[in-house]
């Protein structure tokens, strides 16, 4: 083989030199289309980008999707996410305020403390979602599933709609519903603990099995409600509408109902004792085998200043008290015209109204709390 003359050799070299650069420039070229491409395409095909303090006020964004992506802090005020798939996104911190996410699909995102206020969430998607401290204040959320896993501790839901929501089995210890609409809608065997109904609207709700302890219900309307088996020791009705509320077997150990409407009530079974009636109406009432150990329907209020004391009378007109246990039971200030004592038992304590002759009471050995006769 002869030698290669010295052009030949750098013809050879400046051509590996030529392919080398060629193919540098083809992968930096590749690169760059790859990153445009990316890039133009987020959105709508935006999963797993990081997303962090984006800003999407206003924008368009329906059927787009976030999946996995990382829109901590996002701010998505008005944008329109209709049919928007969320699924595994981190949305802490975000505002979407006034957002339409109807339909949107939030399986498994994450909204600790996101602002959405105002947003439309009807029919969205949020099982297994984290939205503890989410603020839904003012928000649609008619006909929401938060059946799946969703936790909802400390969650705000203040004036928010919540028709048909269910609820069932949620975790709502601390969240707040002051003044919110939640007309139908599902709370069986959930947790309400230390949370704010203050003016809520929650009429033919159903809350059978659920624990509500400390629970704040002043001025909301229950009317129709559903609370049997419930656990409301110690809660505190102040003008509370119960009208037609049916909680046979429910806890009310401790419970005060002041100034209260509770006519028309199934209050069969119920534990009463410890409870305090001022001023309450219970006319029409069903306190069937209710356990009434120490209950007050008559209570003093002292007003400090005006040095005097207000005595504001219970109506017991009409209630079905048959087989009620009234052990150091104060119903001196009480109205019992017509009300129904048949089998009651009542120890020498129990304070009755004046001129009210009360039948012999039965042998009360042989009950137990909550035992129907």
């Amino acid at each position: 083989m002869p030698f290669e003359t010295i052009k030949e050799k750098t013809i050879r070299k400046w051509t590996i030199r030529g392919m080398i650069l060629a193919i540098i420039l083809l992968v930096a070229l590749g690169s760059f289309v790859f990153w445009l491409y990316m890039t133009v395409r987020c959105p709508p095909q935006c999963t797993g980008f990081d997303l962090t303090n984006r800003d999407f006020r206003s924008k368009s964004l329906e059927y787009d999707v976030f999946s996995d992506a990382d829109l901590n802090g996002a701010d998505l005020t008005s944008a329109s996410l209709v049919g928007a798939d969320f699924t595994g996104a981190d949305l802490s911190g975000a505002v979407l305020k006034e957002a339409t996410l109807t339909n949107a699909n939030l399986t498994y995102a994450t909204l600790i403390g996101a602002d959405l206020t105002d947003a439309n969430l009807s029919a969205a998607k949020l099982d297994g979602a984290n939205l503890n401290s989410a603020d839904f204040s003012g928000a649609t959320l008619t006909g929401v599933d938060f059946t799946q896993d969703a936790t909802l501790r400390a969650a705000k839901f203040n004036n928010a709609v919540l028709i048909n929501t269910n609820f069932s089995g949620a975790d709502l210890s601390g969240a707040q519903f002051a003044g919110a609409n939640l007309t139908g809608a599902n709370l069986t065997n959930a947790r309400l603990d230390g949370a704010d109904l203050s003016g809520a609207s929650m009429h033919g709700a159903v809350l059978t099995g659920a624990t509500l302890l400390g629970t704040k219900l002043d001025n909301a309307s229950l009317l129709g409600v559903e609370l049997e088996d419930a656990n409301l020791a110690g809660t505190t009705f102040k003008r509370t509408f119960l009208n037609g509320a049916r909680m046979p077997g429910a806890n009310l150990s401790g419970a005060r109902f002041e100034l209260s409407d509770l006519g028309g009530t199934n209050m069969r079974r119920t534990d009463l004792s410890d409870a305090q009636f001022l001023g309450a109406r219970l006319a029409g009432a069903n306190l069937s085998n209710a356990y009434q150990l120490n209950t007050r329907y008559d209570i003093a209020l002292s007003e400090r200043f005006a040095l005097k004391t207000l005595t504001l009378p219970t109506s017991l007109d009409g209630a079905v008290l048959t087989g009620g246990q009234f052990f150091r039971s104060d119903l001196s200030g009480s109205s019992l015209a017509g009300a129904d004592v048949t089998d009651i038992v009542y120890d020498e304590a129990t304070i009755w109204p004046p001129g009210f002759s009360a039948p012999p009471s039965i042998p009360w050995t042989i009950l137990k709390l909550g035992e129907d006769q």
